[in-house]
């Protein structure tokens, strides 16, 4: 099972321009990983949240170390 830790929804954050980013729009998350004691899994982020594009902001050393890489399940 592919499980998120720390995942958040980005929705209703002020921009610059006083506007507020959409719910379901923008998702923040940390790696995927395997624990029992979280949230979301990556299932549910694709379906309630119609995830479709993961930008892995990792550093090229940090991607290298950890091979688990939502881009490969999506």
């Amino acid at each position: 099972t592919n499980i998120t830790l720390n995942t958040r929804d980005l929705g209703n954050l002020k921009t610059s321009d006083n506007k507020k980013t959409k719910l379901k729009r923008f998702i923040r998350s940390d790696n995927l990983v395997y624990n029992h004691d979280s949230i979301y899994t990556i299932i549910d982020l694709m379906e309630n949240y119609n995830l479709k594009h993961v930008i892995d902001l990792r550093a090229s050393l940090e991607v290298e170390k950890d091979k688990s890489s939502a881009s490969k399940i999506i």
